[in-house]
């Protein structure tokens, strides 16, 4: 079972229905960035190699969930 076949379960069981699908439209380019940064932090990750983040990582996350919680 995939992590999306969970959540679909968990979704159909609480609300009854599906969650809705993700818009097609074009990202954010910070969106776009911060994922191709996770992807290669998780390709250093699979290769063994420890990943750190950089300062710039650390303070654009802070101000990522700082605006999550506003």
């Amino acid at each position: 079972m995939t992590r999306r076949d969970k959540i679909l379960g968990d979704a159909l069981r609480v609300f009854g229905a599906p969650p809705p699908e993700p818009a097609a439209g074009p990202e954010l380019p910070q969106v776009a960035a911060a994922r191709e940064r996770d992807r290669a932090a998780r390709a250093r990750v699979a290769a063994g190699q420890d990943y750190k983040p950089s300062a710039a990582e650390l303070v654009e996350g802070r101000a990522w969930r700082r605006r999550a919680r506003l």
